[in-house]
């Protein structure tokens, strides 16, 4: 693992319990065509987990990590809010270093 990402690993994005967001989530799980099936009977798709009405699946380092519907609140997609925050996180690092560290809890 890249020492940044061992660096900034204990330092979680706070989108990660920020309750509104994880809401958010949620209610846009029921309108994305793969994710509205993974919750209507996650047995039927091995790779997922569902948890607190959040899916999850594996990180190619075999991580739970939060699925991200394709999703538009307030003229923003959800994934834009999550690399804003990691960008900000890592310190303005780049856009190479900002995805690795976003594939470490997210997938979309």
């Amino acid at each position: 693992m890249n020492a940044l990402l061992t660096e900034h690993d204990g330092k979680p994005l706070k989108l990660t319990d920020d309750a509104a967001f994880l809401s958010e989530l949620r209610g846009a799980y029921d309108k994305d065509p793969l994710f509205s099936k993974v919750k209507q009977n996650v047995k039927q798709f091995k790779n997922f987990s569902l948890d607190n009405d959040i899916v999850y699946t594996k990180n190619r380092n075999g991580k739970a990590v939060i699925c991200v519907p394709r999703a538009v609140k307030n003229k923003r997609k959800l994934t834009e809010k999550i690399l804003d925050e990691t960008h900000t996180l890592l310190g303005h690092l780049g856009t190479h270093r900002t995805s690795e560290y976003v594939r470490t809890l997210f997938w979309w």
